[in-house]
């Protein structure tokens, strides 16, 4: 029977052997991702970085905040130069957490400077992060009753459809901690 710790042995093992040809790489970033749906592109956006850009490697790591942010804190609260995250996506609570406990550095408009473009409304304090918002929605008709299938426009500008909406918005900000490891 495996233990938890021979089943974390041999994941660490597997990830080592995927990972040695990006060892050599000269900057080393890691990146918090939520798990589950939100997954597949920051995978294939990092993938298609790491090809076009042999010299970087991103290295994902898949969670919930709940269980990663005392994981990243702790980690900065040993080796400030040697955090276990460098950056992430955050929901409301970790992002008020780690600015409360001032985890999160600013980013450095020579090395980022798209920062420029991010409207003040969305800028997070001392320039750590952007918020950002996602939602996920759908649209229930009855084709008995409307036979033409709704568009924009004509629920904009419609008053005699009843809209039924449940609004399951998460917004937080992307953050990052401490500096990138080179």
């Amino acid at each position: 029977m495996f233990t938890r710790r021979d089943t974390l042995k041999a994941a660490a093992a597997a990830a080592v052997t995927l990972t040695a040809g990006r060892a050599m790489a000269a900057t080393r970033v890691s990146q918090f991702i939520w798990t589950g749906a939100q997954e597949p592109v920051p995978r294939k956006l990092a993938e298609a970085y790491m090809k076009a850009h042999p010299d970087v490697s991103i290295e994902l790591t898949a969670g919930t905040n709940a269980a990663m942010y005392p994981k990243i804190k702790a980690s900065l609260d040993i080796s400030a130069d040697d955090p276990l995250i460098n950056f992430g996506f955050f929901n409301l609570d970790a992002s008020a957490k780690g600015r409360a406990a001032k985890v999160f550095s600013p980013l450095d408009k020579k090395l980022v400077p798209n920062v420029e473009n991010i409207l003040d409304a969305y800028r997070q304090p001392d320039d750590v992060g952007a918020i950002f918002c996602m939602d996920v929605c759908g649209l229930v008709y009855n084709k008995d009753k409307i036979k033409e299938p709704p568009t924009r426009g004509t629920i904009c500008s419609t008053r005699n459809i009843r809209v039924a909406s449940r609004s399951s918005i998460i917004t937080g900000p992307a953050m990052v901690w401490s500096r990138w490891r080179a």
